[in-house]
């Protein structure tokens, strides 16, 4: 079970806490997995497989959304996020 978001808390789990997300874009790779990007005190990314599940997600954000794609491009993005 994921904690509950509390809006004074800095960093919450990505599932708890829709409402700090701005500014999303995402891609869906050939593997079927969607990658985004997002704005949540800085830039993100995260990965969702097919079944729904985050596979993968940013351990820091980034000060420019060029650098948060980079991050996310070494961790195995191979789409382009619109």
């Amino acid at each position: 079970m994921y904690p509950v978001c509390r809006t004074h808390v800095p960093i919450c789990i990505a599932s708890a806490c829709n409402h700090r997300r701005t500014a999303m874009a995402s891609c869906r790779a050939t593997i079927g997995d969607t990658w985004e990007i997002y704005q949540s005190g800085g830039w993100r990314w995260r990965r969702t497989a097919l079944n729904g599940r985050i596979v993968g997600q940013s351990s820091e954000s980034y000060e420019n959304k060029s650098d948060c794609i980079s991050n996310a491009r070494r961790n195995g993005m191979t789409c382009n996020p619109t």
